[in-house]
């Protein structure tokens, strides 16, 4: 697990576009990636904790276009926290995956929830 994560963290490190800004008040380049390594990392940890490793031919996909990045895995929106066709509930986390979503923690890759191991 911790070996798919940091290629994949090896892979946008050297892959992520930067965006050049400069701004109109001064003559400094502002550089900045296109996608936020902090929510990159986040994306692909929640895609980890929530798929559902029951599907043997489940993955955890990552789809790359022009103007955006698609990050999907096999697990499912549990039907309890969703309030109709696609609205989710604020603030509503199901660990599908308590041990691995525990581990990721201890390694400092997740920070707990308090509703996580209660």
């Amino acid at each position: 697990m911790f070996k798919a994560f940091n290629r994949v963290h090896e892979y946008f490190k050297n892959y992520n576009p930067i965006i050049n800004n400069f701004d109109s008040n001064n003559w400094n380049r502002l550089d900045k990636e296109k996608y936020p390594f902090d929510a990159l990392d986040e994306s692909i940890l929640n895609a980890i904790v929530h798929r559902d490793y029951a599907d043997l031919s489940g993955d955890i996909t990552i789809n790359i276009f022009l103007d955006k990045l698609v990050i999907i895995n096999s697990g499912e929106i549990p039907h309890n926290i969703v309030t109709n066709k696609n609205h989710i509930k604020e603030k509503h986390s199901i660990l599908r995956n308590p041990a691995i979503a525990h581990i990721l923690f201890l390694r400092g890759k997740r920070k707990r929830l308090a509703e996580d191991f209660c």
